[in-house]
């Protein structure tokens, strides 16, 4: 009996050396492998990596810290990433077993640089085909065995992440970027609950702006079904400063095209929430805010989309009796109504149809009355517009605090009607596009911080007719 625990004993110091010494004996090799045999690009990092394994077995620890990824041609010297701190934890125990088991992933100070060229060539395609692949042949039948990986955490903490991308002339950036997600992944289907924050989120689409440095959160639950390519959303909200949105349907890969069936709509009918996502009425006092009016937000996207085909779409947009006014500031706006619609049946994007049915709005009191039909916006755009009432900039500078702007004065007036196609006016067929009315310009004036002196109009006046629009006065200053 003293014999047999004496071996136990002993085995029990020879594991626990084991495990102590492993780590040291293979570090050169791990960094060694993770420099030269992972990416096609340069990888630097402190190679004073912390191995550990005996305080948390079966758990494997790895800790890398001070991680860059310079590109190589055609992206020679970019950075595609750094990070300040990743720590990694995997169980090998389940490994062994045949499953791969990460307890967690932990990304800490990211700054990740993705662009993406006109030809779609891409700076993150990096990764390096591995011999295995290259001479890989089809499995035998019964000899593949069911896979399973799962990741209990997955972490980013105070993210940079900037994607440029020439082909689709879009671009995304997102600051004091927070992620977290967990899931369970098998051979055909991965459920994971995700978490993401970013203080500041900025989104340009074609040269148009359609986020200015937005606080941005999205919680979300999704089931991702491996074999098919397929994405369906559970349990989600996305809130863009106040304006709280959700998803429900799912998005699939069919080859290189995408297939839609997805609708869309507010958690908030505040009008409140709206105003949140223009940048000067929500950089200013916010909270102190008043306001009043509901607004209303749906939508669907339902369909294949191809590189020449859309899917068919509506986004609607209404707002009933909205009001606002700024603690401290004289101006108000009130009685706001607005119907807009915009939608496509499927197929080019030359159905789509824009129908702003109602815009109504009044500065302290004085209307201004818009409405817009626009069609065929891709080959002929036709429009049938009509604008009346009259706009005061200096109330204007009294209704929120105009951060930069000195000089804001003026009165522009309008009572303008146009109807008729692009290409009425591009053969100078005239008489097809109707156009009558006139607008107004007296004292206007207008400084900021980037003009060193205000650029001033005391006077101009404009009138259209079917066969001319005409300066009828002029005066700059």
């Amino acid at each position: 009996m003293k014999r047999i625990l004496i071996i136990l004993i002993a085995l029990v110091l020879i594991l626990v050396a084991a495990l102590m010494v492993v780590p040291f004996l293979f570090k050169d090799d791990i960094v060694n492998y993770l420099k030269t045999e992972t990416i096609n690009g340069t990888v630097e990092f402190d190679e004073d990596i912390s191995i550990g394994l005996i305080s948390t077995f079966p758990d494997l620890n790895i800790g890398i810290r001070d991680l860059s990824i310079i590109n190589k041609a055609p992206f020679d010297g970019d950075t595609l990433l750094t990070l300040k701190e990743l720590n990694v934890t995997v169980d090998l125990l389940e490994i062994i077993g045949g499953n791969i088991a990460v307890e967690s992933i932990d990304l800490i100070g990211p700054h990740v640089n993705v662009v993406v060229m006109a030809d779609e060539t891409a700076n993150y395609d990096i990764a390096l085909e591995s011999e295995e692949a290259q001479d890989a042949e089809e499995p035998v039948s019964g000899e593949d065995d069911a896979f399973s990986f799962k990741i209990s955490s997955l972490t980013v903490t105070d993210g940079h992440i900037a994607y440029y991308d020439t082909s689709l002339a879009t671009y995304v950036t997102m600051k004091g970027f927070d992620f977290s997600m967990s899931g369970d992944f098998n051979e055909e289907r991965m459920d994971i609950t995700t978490m993401s924050t970013a203080k500041q989120m900025t989104v340009d689409f074609e040269d148009v702006r359609y986020l200015n440095k937005t606080e941005m959160s999205y919680s979300a639950g999704m089931a991702l079904f491996l074999n098919e390519e397929k994405f369906e959303f559970l349990e989600n909200e996305l809130l863009l400063n106040e304006l709280g949105l959700s998803f429900d349907g799912m998005f699939q890969f069919v080859g290189e095209d995408m297939l839609f069936d997805l609708k869309y709509g507010l958690t908030q009918t505040e009008f409140k929430h709206l105003l949140s996502m223009v940048p000067a009425i929500y950089a200013a006092d916010f909270e102190g805010l008043k306001s009043s009016g509901e607004i209303g937000f749906d939508g669907f996207l339902k369909g294949l989309m191809t590189e020449t085909e859309y899917p068919e779409f509506a986004f609607n947009l209404q707002i009933k009796d909205g009001a606002f006014q700024y603690p401290e500031m004289p101006a108000n706006v009130n009685k706001t109504q607005l119907d807009l619609a915009i939608t496509n049946p499927g197929g080019v994007f030359d159905k789509t149809k824009v129908d702003l049915s109602k815009c109504h709005f009044e500065v302290d009191q004085e209307p201004f009355d818009l409405s817009l039909l626009l069609t065929n916006p891709d080959t002929d755009p036709f429009v049938n517009t009509k604008m009346l009432g009259s706009i005061n900039l200096e109330r204007v500078a009294s209704l929120i605090p105009l951060e930069d702007v000195s000089v804001l004065k003026g009165i522009i007036k309008m009572n303008l009607e146009a109807k008729g196609s692009m290409s009425a006016i591009e053969t100078e067929q005239y008489e097809n596009f109707y156009a009558a009315g006139n607008m107004s310009i007296a004292n206007l004036a207008y400084q900021d911080a980037d003009l060193p002196a205000a650029v001033e109009i005391p006077e101009a006046a404009f009138s259209f007719s079917p066969q001319f629009a005409a300066i009828d006065v002029l005066s700059m200053v």
